[in-house]
């Protein structure tokens, strides 16, 4: 697996939107260190997390997704070696997006049991 350049994208978000890791955190209301990891590479932010970054330095969502050497375009378009069958999507959005797609099917079934659940308690 490659590892993620988000911590690329970031850092040249804030740059281009002229934060400083304290000015973003306190746009985001987090801490100071949690920007620093992700700026380092430590930590990779969730999908959310992500889009609350977009909005904090003006950039679409697609800007931390691009997988070619000029930031900021076409996003989630790109080399893709991962084997995922997903033409053009980058693989670190693919993860994400599996990720998502995993979490989605686990509500559904909480959702099937609480269901269940109630109609048996009538």
């Amino acid at each position: 697996m490659a590892k993620s350049k988000i911590n690329k994208k970031i850092k040249q978000a804030m740059l281009d939107a002229d934060l400083t890791q304290t000015e973003l955190a306190k746009k985001m209301n987090l801490k100071q260190s949690v920007i620093s990891k992700w700026v380092t590479g430590t930590l990779n932010p969730k999908l959310s997390t992500i889009q609350k970054i977009a909005k904090a330095t003006g950039k679409p969502l697609n800007y931390f997704f691009d997988n070619s050497t000029n930031l900021g375009n076409n996003a989630i378009v790109g080399n893709n070696n991962s084997g995922n069958n997903c033409k053009g999507v980058s693989e670190l959005a693919f993860q994400i997006l599996q990720k998502d797609m995993e979490l989605l099917k686990k509500e559904v079934e909480l959702i099937k049991l609480k269901l269940e659940l109630s109609k048996k308690s009538k």
